[in-house]
């Protein structure tokens, strides 16, 4: 059947296309066009024709102002760039992400991604053409991948051009577009992803599901008609694995700072932008008066789906602006340090800051200096930071924010002040509760506390703080799977470790309702002071609880042997061995006379049954965490 046939009239201003209006006939259309003509603003304009028996959009009139010539585009300057050995390689999603922020300027003006350029041959033969713009590219690339290698710059000049040659070639003979297209359009991306893989081979399925998916954006005209098209698929889609293709879609488009404009619409400063940027990115949008229904839905299927990728480029937009010089806030609205404190809590309240994005955590802390200034002058990194601590509004979020700064270059320059403040948030730290964000479940709490465990330990922190405040969130850990709960931990040695000491945590006895399920097993075993219960790389076949008496619990570091720890009665030694059916990961030798109850292995085996058959969650846990105290073995090094 027809479809209805509609005309849009374009505007180009400053080199970059957008929807001006639209008229009922192309007569009508024309002449609107040429009027525009008479404002010196406008450079160009033409006509589209969408509908009626063809799929796609057609120019039917075009025209420049008099007078003004087309202004050549220039390459944007990026700082690094992915590697590209083979073919494959550059149709990767950081390689097209490159590609995009080095050539933004000519994206942008021609409205379109870089993946319609990569697999579109016309758009790769229109920007072949200026080929002032594609060598300034290819010598920045091979500048940015030879550098500190050794390779000859001059060889990987050839080689890039050898590669735009092969990757327009590929275009050119891409077989079954315009099919695979048709039913992308008419039965959905599963479809597709389903006929790609029955009918092509693995080498080609993924060049045929991004060149479809190029060409199905590509009849679109403007950014939000080409977001549309994304969000129809993914409103359609009944499971997830498609999803990832659409994804890398969304946040291309993002990437872009035509599309930003245009798909935000009316923001009040740049603060109100990066708020809409944080909430989209987490879900958690909502509209304002004069957002348009794309970011709506567009939030609705980011609830409904992760998206990596398209998070990823939002927050890293956010960290680059934030750690600018432009103003959050406009002359004549609000203040700066108003629009700063606004835009944390919203950064916050998406979780952008304090879960992971040290690069946020690092802008807000530069933009804070700036922002709080001292006598006129920035403030120091040190004030700066204390001063992001005080606006941060729980335990969670302080901690999370300081271990994000401790992966970044500028938390490696305060080190001490970091270790300072986070020493202090450990001490007060009562609960597993206290690291997570309020309302979590039980199994969130726990799976979240010891995410932020990893986190702290893949900091470049000093190695005896991030040992000293894991070992913390351990025992917390461990307090809230006893059942402590929300309830206050009585005080350990992790919270105030002795000097040069981190210590290997412990593992408290079971209630008695966690009883052996064979008591009669269990027998008593004891040993002189001074004498080995085991020994590190042993294999283990029994735990031991400590009835009476101590034991010292050492691991090998270089040639030396070191104390980790010194348990006493009620703890549960030798585990760890039993659990994962690893050696022996510490050594145990009696200082005093030592009673201990013998737990075979059998006996913790139909346990840890148990466990599984009534709570799996734990069970699993339990693996996890061994597993990570064998990766970041508690040890003052």
């Amino acid at each position: 059947m027809d479809r209805p046939i509609h005309f849009d009239i374009h505007a180009s201003t400053g080199g970059r296309w957008s929807i001006h209006s639209s008229a009922k006939d192309r007569a009508q259309a024309v002449s609107k066009a040429k009027a525009l003509l008479t404002d010196r603003k406008i450079e160009a304009v033409k006509v589209t024709r969408e509908g009626g028996l063809s799929e796609t959009e057609e120019v039917i009139f075009e025209s420049k102002r008099e007078g003004v010539s087309e202004r050549p585009v220039t390459i944007t300057p990026v700082d690094e760039a992915p590697e590209c050995k083979e073919l494959e390689d550059f149709y990767g999603f950081e390689s097209r992400k490159t590609l995009g922020r080095l050539l933004r300027k000519y994206l942008d003006r021609e409205s379109i991604t870089a993946s319609e350029v990569l697999y579109g041959a016309g758009q790769l033969k229109s920007l072949c053409r200026d080929e002032e713009l594609i060598n300034k590219a290819i010598h920045s690339i091979a500048r940015i991948q030879t550098k500190g290698t050794g390779e000859n710059p001059h060889k990987r000049v050839e080689y890039l051009y050898d590669m735009v040659g092969r990757i327009t070639e590929r275009a050119e003979q891409a077989d079954n577009i315009d099919e695979f297209k048709q039913l992308l359009t008419s039965k959905g991306l599963e479809a597709l992803v389903k006929r790609a893989q029955d009918t092509t081979n693995e080498s080609e399925r993924e060049y045929l599901i991004h060149a479809t998916l190029a060409a199905y954006i590509g009849n679109a005209r403007d950014w939000e008609r080409k977001l549309d098209l994304v969000l129809e698929q993914a409103e359609n889609l009944t499971e997830d694995p498609a999803f990832v293709y659409l994804d890398e879609i969304i946040a291309e488009i993002f990437d872009g700072g035509g599309a930003l404009k245009e798909l935000l619409g009316h923001q009040r400063d740049l603060a109100d932008s990066l708020q809409t940027l944080a909430h989209l990115s987490a879900g958690t949008f909502e509209a304002k008066k004069r957002t348009g229904p794309s970011l709506e839905r567009l939030n609705a299927v980011r609830r409904r789906f992760d998206m990596p990728c398209t998070s990823d480029v939002m927050l890293d937009r956010v960290a680059r602006e934030m750690s600018g010089i432009q103003p959050l806030s406009k002359e004549g609205g609000r203040t700066e340090e108003d629009a700063f404190r606004e835009l944390l809590g919203d950064l916050v309240a998406s979780r952008s800051i304090s879960e992971g994005a040290g690069e946020v955590s690092e802008a807000v802390t530069l933009r804070a200096k700036s922002v709080f200034t001292d006598a006129g002058m920035d403030e120091s990194s040190e004030k700066a930071i204390d001063d992001v601590l005080a606006l941060l509004p729980t335990q969670a979020a302080r901690f999370g924010y300081l271990i994000d700064l401790g992966g970044t270059d500028f938390g490696d320059k305060n080190q001490s002040h970091l270790v300072a403040r986070l020493a202090a948030i450990v001490k007060n730290l009562k609960s597993a509760t206290d690291l997570v964000y309020a309302g979590a479940s039980d199994s969130d709490i726990i799976f979240a506390a010891a995410g932020v465990r990893d986190r702290l330990l893949s900091t470049h922190l000093p190695e005896e703080w991030r040992l000293r405040f894991a070992r913390k969130i351990y025992d917390l850990l461990i307090h809230y799977k006893a059942g402590a709960g929300s309830q206050a931990v009585e005080k350990t040695d992790a919270a105030e470790p002795e000097e040069g000491i981190a210590a290997e945590p412990e593992v408290t006895l079971p209630d008695k309702a966690d009883a052996p399920v064979s008591p009669g097993d269990l027998s008593r075993k004891t040993v002189a002071a001074g004498e080995y219960i085991f020994r590190e790389g042993d294999t283990g076949d029994e735990a031991y609880l400590i009835k009476s008496g101590e034991v010292e619990i050492s691991r090998m570091s270089g040639d030396r042997d070191v104390r980790i720890a010194q348990v006493k009665e009620g703890s549960v030694i030798g585990e760890m061995a039993l659990i994962d059916s690893e050696p022996r990961m510490a050594t145990a030798r009696a200082t005093k006379k030592t009673v201990l109850t013998i737990i075979p292995k059998e006996d913790l085996k139909k346990r840890l049954k148990r466990l599984e058959t009534f709570d799996p969650v734990m069970r699993r846990l339990m693996g996890v965490m061994v597993q990570r105290m064998r990766n970041h073995p508690i040890i003052d090094a």
